[in-house]
């Protein structure tokens, strides 16, 4: 049975020569003498998962463990340096696993701990054994992590910045991902600032830039090119098969559907019932997390204009065995000296225009999401029905939504008020916004808001639509649009000059045609909006 890998494949650096077990064990032996750090008291040992040497089963004595993790401690820092990473490549890779998962557990928990249902706890103090888990932990870290960041990132953000320099060394895509999703979901200033140092350290480390280094380090839950999972159950093998809706199918030894794995009759082989059962749950998760961030990807890709060479789209996206199943439910680009060609991918790695007819993608195109701006209304005209009549749900609606052209009049304009005095209800506005992909904007004096915001994080730009306000917690009340700006830098900093003729042309356009949708759920413009809508708040 595989591993939930994919990317990068980075193992930690071959144990030095001079850095052998003897000369850790005698390292260890002269400081077992020595309490560990108070700040991990709260380590249970006798609950210690045993730790064996690389290739062989000796075990690795307890003494050594608790010295790594007094080393790692001292230091201070959730980032490991070289010579922690030396250490751990002394040690059995399961086992490792198994001791970084037990370690992170325990300073999560430490964390949270409660005492009559209130949090008290606080490991902040040991986040430096967080870089023991870095060099230790692999697949299982995210899952973990993520709950963490999700419920607790506003309000510990001193254990979330350490979870997320953490990450950047943990040797798995889940993790890389993970920590670069968070940092355009988080609007934390201190753990945006976070993210981007250590994604940019990483990137150097790689030799990538940042989008390749988001491209590159992609999870695949588990599935192999071809789209399957070996389950091993026992001596038998059963398959885990991806369709394209990203359902998993199971199939028997000899290949026939199944609707469930079976129950192991032998006692010898239930280790592998279990493991291939927690391996199967965690790649349906897995599937998940890739679908929506990936999905968000894509589209901020669309928005913003980002386009690859035809090379490395075809490597870390068609043939990718979870992407692949995404990018086919959109059309795309293929631009050359000669022109540009429209194409989608299908199942089987090849591409049709939007006739169905089969072309060859030229190896020296340079790819892009498809877009109305970008297009000719025929030819958009033409993919929707190329799409409907094919049954294919886009992944989101690249065609469709119109064309917004800026007028020559705006060019030097910081904003839009073609919506300004648009009256809707509150709540049919707050919705709308949520479903475009909005969320609410700070909140002022006397707990007003004014606006909603997307975060476009490749260019650092953030689309506010303004709104006459509203008051926590919300009413539904009458209210109104009012402008449409971009904030450059902080997501919830000062709206700054981004002039509107700077903008990528697909990103306007997609941000206009929000801004409309928004307006078309009211009322329409009323003379008398800013009484009718409270736009003082008083």
């Amino acid at each position: 049975m595989g591993e939930i890998s994919g990317g990068i494949t980075a193992e930690l650096p071959p144990p030095d020569e001079r850095i052998g077990r003897e000369s850790v064990v005698e390292q260890a032996t002269a400081a077992s003498v020595k309490a560990l750090p108070k700040s991990v008291e709260w380590l249970r040992w006798e609950k210690m998962p045993s730790v064996r040497w690389a290739g062989c089963d000796e075990v690795v004595p307890v003494e050594v463990l608790k010295w790594l993790v007094g080393q790692a401690v001292k230091a201070k820092s959730p980032e490991p340096g070289s010579q922690l990473r030396t250490y751990g490549a002394l040690l059995d890779p399961a086992d490792r696993e198994a001791f970084g998962q037990y370690l992170l557990q325990a300073w999560l928990a430490e964390d949270l701990r409660s005492v009559d249902g209130e949090v008290v706890g606080s490991a902040v103090a040991s986040k430096g054994l967080l870089a023991l888990v870095a060099v230790c932990a692999r697949e299982w870290v995210a899952p973990s992590v993520e709950r963490y960041l999700k419920k607790w990132c506003g309000q510990r953000s001193a254990q979330a910045r350490a979870l997320i320099g953490m990450l950047a060394w943990v040797e798995h895509p889940g993790a890389t991902q993970l920590m670069l999703s968070t940092g355009s979901r988080v609007r934390t200033k201190g753990i945006q600032d976070e993210v981007a140092k250590q994604a940019g350290a990483l990137a150097e480390r790689r030799g990538w830039s940042a989008d390749e280094l988001a491209d590159r380090t992609i999870p695949t839950a588990g599935f192999d090119e071809f789209g399957v999972i070996e389950l091993r159950f026992g001596d038998q093998v059963f398959s885990a098969v991806l369709r394209p809706d990203l359902t998993i199918e199971l199939r028997s030894p000899d290949g026939q559907k199944i609707g469930a794995l079976p129950v192991s009759k032998r006692s010898e082989d239930e280790k592998t019932v279990v493991a291939a059962m927690r391996f199967l749950n965690q790649a349906k998760k897995e599937l998940q997390a890739i679908a929506q961030l990936q999905s968000e990807r894509l589209y901020d890709a669309l928005c913003t204009g980002r386009t690859w060479a035809a090379d490395d789209w075809q490597r870390y996206f068609n043939e990718h065995p979870v992407l692949r199943h995404l990018v086919q439910r959109l059309a795309w680009i293929a631009t050359t000296a000669d022109g540009a060609t429209v194409f989608r991918p299908l199942d089987d790695s090849t591409f049709v225009d939007v006739e169905g007819k089969d072309l060859m993608l030229p190896s020296d195109a340079v790819i892009a999401v498809a877009h109305d701006s970008l297009l000719d209304p025929a030819t958009v005209e033409a993919w929707q029905e190329h799409l409907a009549a094919r049954g294919i749900d886009p992944l989101f609606r690249q065609f469709g939504k119109g064309t917004y052209l800026l007028p020559e009049q705006l060019s030097g304009a910081t904003e839009v008020k073609d919506f300004q005095g648009h009256l809707l209800q509150a709540f049919a506005l707050r919705g709308r916004a949520a479903e475009l992909g909005y969320t609410r904007g700070p909140t002022g004096a006397g707990g007003r808001f004014r606006e909603y915001t997307k975060h476009f994080p490749t260019l650092g730009l953030t689309a506010v639509v303004g709104f006459s306000g509203n008051q926590l917690p919300e009413r539904n009340q009458p209210v109104a649009l009012t402008t449409l700006s971009f904030r450059q830098g902080d997501p919830d900093g000062p709206v700054l000059s981004a002039r509107l003729s700077d903008l990528p042309a697909v990103l306007l356009s997609e941000v206009y045609h929000d801004l409309r949708l928004m307006a078309a759920d009211g009322t329409g413009f009323d003379p008398d909006w800013q009484r009718k809508s409270d736009v003082a708040g008083s």
